[in-house]
């Protein structure tokens, strides 16, 4: 049962993998569920003293997997670039332990409108399903590291200390047009595949996407998908800051 456990993916051989959207694949996923849910309710429970500790506590772990994960795998052989925190996800670390040491509005938004529904969207469409067994620990790690970027900023939203405006729409755009070229670029010499710039996820939505257009043809429609969650992500906010106005308005 555990004999793949500590196997590097690159090293398993085929027809280990989990199917998507499988009993095993939906029961992970409501067991996320469930702990981001404790997540959130015990977060909130805390003082400011147990809030800070458990953002800290939680920016500091992300990293430190991240490295000992690493260095499982480097120690077979297998670490190439494509391991490098550049995907959206390995970036949200960074983003997310610059947040918790100083909440700031950059690294805000980007987590609430980038980060947030990346991440959502890597449990949904796992690209190491029908890669990596249940029981190896490149999956869990990959699970659990997920799950614990929804669920970390999901509970700076719903304690209310994470609060994206109207008008942060500016920094996921400024964020994007700062990390897309250098990565496009950089996976084009070194055959990586950040943000799935070159190629799409396997099962993911961007799949139909690349085989209807290509790539680099796929990036356009591609761009208006990313274009149209980060605008769903905003839309409640729009919503209520023009009823706001409205509201203010009429009492004037």
């Amino acid at each position: 049962m555990f004999r793949y456990f500590w196997v590097a993916e690159e090293l398993l051989p085929p027809g280990l993998g989990f199917g998507m959207f499988s009993a095993a694949h939906c029961a992970w996923l409501a067991a996320l569920a469930l702990g981001i849910f404790g997540m959130c309710r015990g977060y909130r429970a805390l003082g400011s003293a147990g809030r800070s500790r458990m953002r800290l506590i939680l920016a500091f772990s992300l990293p430190a997997a991240e490295a000992a994960r690493d260095m499982v795998i480097a120690a077979q052989g297998v670490f190439y670039p494509d391991y490098w925190p550049l995907h959206l996800c390995g970036v949200a670390m960074f983003l997310y332990l610059g947040y918790a040491l100083r909440p700031n509005a950059f690294c805000g938004e980007v987590l609430y409108s980038l980060c947030l529904p990346g991440a959502a969207a890597a449990l949904l469409f796992p690209n190491w399903a029908g890669i990596t067994p249940l029981l190896q620990f490149q999956c869990i790690y990959s699970f659990l590291y997920h799950g614990l970027l929804v669920g970390g900023i999901l509970m700076l939203l719903t304690a209310g200390e994470l609060r994206p405006k109207p008008g942060g729409l500016k920094y996921p755009l400024l964020f994007l047009l700062a990390a897309v070229p250098p990565l496009y670029w950089i996976n084009l010499k070194l055959g990586t595949n950040f943000f799935f710039l070159n190629l799409p996820a396997p099962g993911s939505p961007l799949e139909p996407m690349a085989k209807a257009f290509g790539s680099p043809g796929y990036l356009a429609p591609y761009g208006v998908l990313a274009a149209a969650v980060v605008s769903l992500f905003y839309l409640p906010l729009w919503v209520r800051s023009a009823r706001r106005r409205r509201a203010a308005q009429k009492i004037g």
